[in-house]
């Protein structure tokens, strides 16, 4: 019988922006793609005025889902949110 040995990886991020608005804005805009996470990835994004907060735990067995996946999803969450606030700061320009 194979040994399966599980981890638990757990990510926190904390990102604090200049405005309320902007991070409540961002917060929305970035949270509903956190639905399509891969499976075994869970993720909850919550709002603390002007501070998004992404947690992501990720329960790691027999390499699935590879740590490239948890990589991948980090991307995915930060990239969007750059695009976010970018796009915040042309319209208010």
């Amino acid at each position: 019988m194979p040994h399966t040995e599980t981890i638990l990886l757990r990510t926190k991020i904390l990102i604090k922006l200049d405005d309320p608005k902007r991070a409540y804005a961002s917060h929305m805009a970035t949270d509903v793609e956190n639905r399509l996470a891969p499976k075994n990835i869970f993720i909850k994004q919550s709002l603390a005025e002007d501070t998004i907060v992404f947690e992501l735990i990720a329960k790691i067995s027999n390499t699935k889902p590879k740590i490239e996946t948890i990589r991948r999803t980090l991307d995915d969450f930060l990239s969007a949110l750059i695009i976010c606030t970018r796009s915040l700061e042309k319209i208010q320009m």
